[in-house]
């Protein structure tokens, strides 16, 4: 039997960054109100969480894999990332052209739009890093970051805390720079967030991803500290997502030229470091709540490329926005958000068995 290379702790996170996220998109987009303010708060977290869990995931699961194909070539490392993530990238980006609202962009006029998307740039322009499809900006900032992994993993490895400390303060320090100058020239919340979220100031969600895998290679587990450490992290976690009381936790002022703007998504990136961190010490034991969690788990990027796409369509459908309006919010975001992740499976279950090399060689064969 074939062991699964996945790191069980690692989806437990994964899933719950995902469907935080798709329950996000389905509050925000589907305008589904929310009485309870604390709940209103605390959702409206879930795109900013969930991507930048993610990030910290690509890191830790990136030097894994590294470490697994030690003496990779660079350009072998960098097709074979293509290959992993490029068919539901191009193929969704493909769909939303052809059969949604975003056909718009098939003009002259946004030609560019669709060139900075194929070879992955199309986040460092406000114009394009929300076109065709809204959460594609975020495989930017992650390929872009596949093209410096190598160089990182190999400082990591010889000056570990060294190199951490150094992209902290790097991205610390561009943010400010970032913000500074957006600041100068009166920019609007779009372009704080879209030039704030960049490679170079969120290096240090990466680069803590890679060193929690470092850490667990060399197995540091301290069990003493593992309550301790949860029981804490989890009460400022909650306190940062929840409060409404206290102005540094809520959500304004986390793109703009302040002490929270500049160090807000840095101690984020810490937070869920040490989460992953400290929940690696678990040994999960087999459960329906843990297997259901780890199966979605497998399936996260098609969720996560596809599940805005198909939200924005179905809610151009008269009959689903009635739904929304007249059943609870609480069934609303379940069933919808639900769907979504269901679809995203069977999408990306019908796209992994696409052996795309054959078609490939095959449309070759004919010239």
């Amino acid at each position: 039997m074939k062991q699964s290379s996945r790191v069980e702790y690692i989806d437990m996170v994964r899933a719950f960054a995902l469907i935080y996220m798709v329950v996000y998109h389905v509050f925000v987009v589907g305008h589904i109100g929310i009485s309870n303010e604390i709940v209103s708060n605390v959702l409206s977290f879930g795109g900013l969480v969930g991507v930048n869990t993610f990030f910290v995931i690509s890191g830790f699961s990136i030097y894994k894999y590294l470490e697994k194909k030690q003496g990779i070539k660079y350009l072998d490392f960098l097709k074979g990332r293509i290959k992993r993530v490029g068919p539901h990238y191009y193929i969704s980006i493909i769909v939303a052209l052809l059969f949604t609202t975003s056909v718009v962009y098939l003009s002259k006029d946004h030609i560019l739009n669709i060139i900075f998307h194929i070879f992955f740039i199309h986040n460092w322009f406000p114009s394009s890093a929300g076109a065709i499809s809204g959460v594609l900006w975020t495989m930017g900032v992650t390929v872009q970051f596949y093209v410096l992994a190598p160089l990182i993993k190999k400082y990591l490895d010889k000056y570990p805390k060294s190199t951490l400390l150094i992209s902290i303060v790097f991205s610390i320090v561009t943010k400010y720079i970032t913000y500074k100058i957006l600041a100068v020239n009166n920019y609007n919340e779009w372009y704080y967030f879209n030039y704030g979220q960049q490679i170079f100031n969120t290096l240090d969600a990466f680069v803590i991803g890679m060193f929690i895998a470092k850490l667990k290679n060399n197995n540091l587990e301290n069990k003493n500290l593992f309550g301790l450490g949860v029981g804490i992290v989890s009460l400022i976690f909650i306190i940062l997502l929840g409060s409404n009381s206290l102005p540094i936790f809520n959500n304004s002022g986390i793109y703009s030229l302040s002490i929270k703007g500049i160090l807000f998504f840095t101690v984020l990136h810490i937070i869920v470091g040490v989460i992953i961190y400290s929940l690696a010490n678990i040994r999960y034991k087999e459960n329906k709540i843990g297997n259901f969690f780890l199966k979605i788990a497998k399936h996260e990027y098609s969720v996560y490329i596809w599940h805005l796409l198909i939200l924005n369509n179905l809610l151009t459908n008269a009959s689903v926005v009635n739904f929304i309006n007249k059943t609870s919010p609480i069934i609303s975001l379940s069933l919808i958000s639900g769907f979504l992740i269901i679809i995203g499976i069977i999408i990306d279950k019908v796209i992994t068995n696409i052996n795309f090399s054959n078609i490939f060689q095959k449309s070759g064969d004919t010239k």
